[in-house]
């Protein structure tokens, strides 16, 4: 039997700093790491084990060695290549994959609800060898290990833990929280049906430390001010969304369409429970008592010039705002309109676990969080657990039984 090596278990390593996505070693599909950093450090959990070992795990799921394993990984396979970062102020090594492949496990498993990502396993284990020296194993944080690999690493005395099955496989801590999107679609237009509201002559970025944008070359913060005041009603209704100012009152237009297929449209539209508004959630009057009477909801009128209909049953939902993800430990980047570099990457904090609130949004973002227990009420919204979405795979607590 093929014997795995998990990159997580017990966590020698912790964050690995210094660098972005564009360095790509989340990516999700492998391609080469390009212009790695010089400052690239890893956070220690384990000091003793960091002196004894030749393999060390991370929360990041990365494939980090000492200069023992790393000599043994390049006389198996010539070419792999190996990246330095700081781990309290000894090297250690993560290796760069040397070939896009994987290969499949067995056991008892459960899938995430994106079906990509294994949430438990009850003896997992992989029968087929890997194609090459060693390749990733599906959706799981694990590695597939060549019989040519361990030969050479048992000869040269390499403390490590590799496996052949593990009995209760656990890599997520679930959280009770749902990353939630309406799913309804957009609409065509937003048009102001009032004044714009005062504003701060400047309003800073809300996230202006994550801001990486080649495109632009103006101040993140100027930037987001032209936002804040821009004649756009989407554009400057999303910016005082995210910035918690007070936002105008809208009438969104929906999509032109074929006459045939207008008035489906329309239903769609009215009894969807949500539309999306240039990335801002309205929800419909049957929502807003279930999201709580701590949200502020902005009426917003919905019209379809080509029916000459209008639906005012609509309203911006504003929920609490809470700092509940540690930026500094994520894995995200923001363009200066305020959007992420895709969802992967969140890292929750602590007492967002234990949190109740029906619906939160994040500070300075246009992120809604919905409680589990209220998400199985609504209707009108996409939701996808928020563990699914953290860093690495927000491994502060984990299951392992070999």
């Amino acid at each position: 039997m093929t014997r795995i090596l998990d990159l997580t278990a017990a966590p020698v390593l912790g964050r690995l700093h210094g660098f972005n996505r564009k360095h790509r070693l989340r990516s999700k599909h492998y391609e080469a790491i390009e212009n790695w950093p010089a400052g690239a450090r890893l956070d220690v959990i384990d000091a003793a084990a960091l002196a004894s070992r030749d393999h060390y795990t991370s929360t990041d799921a990365l494939f980090v060695v000492g200069d023992k394993l790393k000599g043994v990984l390049a006389s198996v396979v010539p070419g792999v290549v190996f990246h330095p970062a700081d781990a309290g102020g000894r090297t250690v090594w993560i290796v760069e994959p040397h070939e896009d492949d994987d290969v499949a496990h067995r056991g008892e498993i459960k899938y995430s609800k994106s079906g990509y990502q294994v949430v438990r396993a009850t003896n997992l284990s992989v029968s087929e060898p890997p194609k090459g020296a060693w390749c990733k194993v599906r959706n799981a944080p694990l590695l597939a290990l060549g019989d040519a690999v361990l030969a050479a690493a048992a000869q040269a005395g390499v403390v490590w833990d590799p496996v052949e099955s593990i009995a209760d496989y656990r890599p997520l801590r679930e959280h009770p929280y749902c990353v939630a999107t309406p799913n309804s679609e957009r609409a065509r237009r937003v048009e102001l049906a009032g004044a714009l509201p005062d504003a701060p002559a400047s309003v800073p970025h809300p996230r202006g430390k994550l801001v990486v944008d080649d495109e632009f070359s103006a101040d993140a913060n100027e930037a987001w001010t032209e936002m804040v005041h821009d004649e756009s009603p989407e554009r400057a209704l999303f910016a005082r969304y995210c910035s918690g100012l007070a936002l105008p009152r809208v009438r969104a237009v929906l999509d032109e369409l074929a006459k045939s297929k207008l008035k489906k449209r329309w239903k769609e539209a009215t009894t969807g429970g949500t539309l999306r508004l240039a990335g801002v959630p309205a929800v419909d009057v049957a929502q807003q008592e279930l999201l709580g009477a701590a949200c502020r909801f902005t009426p917003v009128e919905m019209v379809c010039a080509q029916l000459g209909e209008t639906y005012d049953k609509l309203a911006i939902v504003e929920p609490p705002v809470v700092e509940w993800i540690d930026w500094d430990r994520s894995d995200v980047a923001y363009r200066r309109n305020g959007m992420y570099d895709g969802w992967i990457g969140l890292h929750p904090v602590e007492a967002s676990y234990t949190a109740t609130d029906p619906i939160v949004r994040v500070a300075g973002t246009n992120l809604l969080l919905i409680h589990r227990d209220v998400a199985a009420k609504l209707t009108g919204f996409y939701m996808k657990p928020l563990h699914e979405v953290s860093y690495g795979l927000n491994l502060d607590e984990y299951v392992r039984v070999t």
